[in-house]
């Protein structure tokens, strides 16, 4: 397992280093890993997911898996909230972020 954190580069220098350090995997942001995934096109030999749940990784093919951080269900309790429209015990609200497979893990 290797773990990496690049500086700012473009898509095509770090498609390059993924492909050069033949990585299995790569997490970055959804908008990101459309990014490499059009770099690398049809040759793409390792997994990508991104967060954040954006429909441009999941409405575009290859769609690409991403993890959804649930932020419609964080903007209704919002509402709910200053509205008072629900009461919260202590004012703490869990929200899960839920799983979007795609295709490219």
């Amino acid at each position: 397992m290797k773990l990496t954190v690049r500086n700012p580069s473009t898509p095509a220098e770090d498609l390059k280093a993924i492909q050069d350090e033949k990585y299995d995997a790569v997490f970055t942001d959804d908008l990101y890993a459309r990014k490499i995934v059009n770099q690398a096109g049809s040759g793409r030999n390792f997994h990508i997911a991104g967060y954040n749940g954006m429909t441009v990784a999941t409405d575009i093919s290859p769609k690409i898996t991403t993890v959804n951080s649930n932020l419609t269900a964080a903007g209704q309790v919002a509402v709910d909230y200053l509205f008072e429209q629900h009461k919260f015990a202590k004012n703490v609200v869990k929200l899960e972020p839920y799983l979007v497979e795609g295709e490219t893990f």
